[in-house]
C-alpha cells in the first residue's frame, strides 16, 4: 500500500535520484537517518519533527511510515530505495524484501554485463593493437608497399559497409593482414628487384 516510492544511489555521500514520484527534497530532509550507514530502518511518522518536509508529506498522504531499505552493490555504490506506507503489515514487509532481492539480483546482472562488456572491449583493444603491430612489422620489411595494408584495411571496411555486410571488424582485420606472410620471406626474394625465379615463387 506504498503511496510514494524513491529510489535513489549514493556514492561518495552523495545522494543521487535513480527514480522517484515524490519531491527530492525528502533526500535532504532525511540525511540523517542515512547516516546511519547502510542499514535498513523503518520511522513513524510521530518521531519526525513536525516541521520535517518528510513529516508534510506522510500527512498529507495519510502514512505512518517511513521505510528505507538500503544494501551496497558490489561496484561500491549504495542502492536506497524508500516507501511510504499507512502501516506495517507481515506481508508488506515480505513483499518488500522480495522486491529488494529482485532489484539486487539485477543489479548484480547489469554490473555483471557492464564489467564483460570493459573486459570485451579491453581485449578488443589489445587485438587491434596486436594487429597493427603485425601489419607495420610486415611493412618495416618492404618500404616500396609502406602504408598499403593500411589503405586496403581502410577500403575493405568502406566497401563492407556499404555494401551492409556482416561481420565488418572481422573484414577490417583480415583486410590488415592480407600480406602477412611478408614477414616470413627472406630480404633476397622479398626485395629482389628482377624476376623471380620458379624455386623462389613456390618459396612464397
Amino acid at each position: 500500500n506504498a503511496t510514494f516510492f524513491g529510489f535513489f544511489v549514493k556514492e561518495n555521500n552523495t545522494i543521487k535520484p535513480v527514480y522517484t514520484n515524490f519531491d527530492a527534497q525528502i533526500i535532504f530532509d532525511c540525511r540523517k537517518f542515512y547516516n546511519i550507514g547502510h542499514e535498513s530502518f523503518i520511522v513513524h511518522i510521530d518521531d519526525i519533527d513536525s516541521k520535517n518536509y518528510l513529516h508534510r508529506i506522510l500527512t498529507f498522504n495519510q502514512l505512518n511510515y517511513f521505510i528505507a531499505q538500503s544494501f551496497v552493490c558490489e561496484n561500491g555504490f549504495e542502492i536506497i530505495l524508500n516507501f511510504g506506507v499507512k502501516g506495517l503489515f507481515k506481508d508488506s514487509l515480505e513483499y518488500m524484501e522480495s522486491f529488494l532481492n529482485v532489484i539486487k539480483l539485477k543489479l548484480k546482472y547489469l554490473f555483471s554485463i557492464n564489467t564483460l562488456k570493459k573486459s570485451l572491449e579491453n581485449a578488443k583493444s589489445i587485438l587491434n593493437s596486436s594487429l597493427n603491430l603485425l601489419s607495420n612489422l610486415a611493412e618495416i620489411r618492404d618500404v616500396y608497399t609502406k602504408g598499403h595494408m593500411q589503405r586496403v584495411a581502410f577500403y575493405a571496411k568502406k566497401i563492407a559497409i556499404n555494401l551492409k555486410l556482416k561481420n565488418i571488424d572481422i573484414i577490417e582485420r583480415a583486410a590488415l593482414l592480407h600480406d602477412i606472410g611478408k614477414i616470413g620471406i627472406p630480404d633476397a626474394i622479398l626485395l629482389k628487384p628482377s624476376k623471380l625465379s620458379e624455386q623462389e615463387y613456390n618459396f612464397i
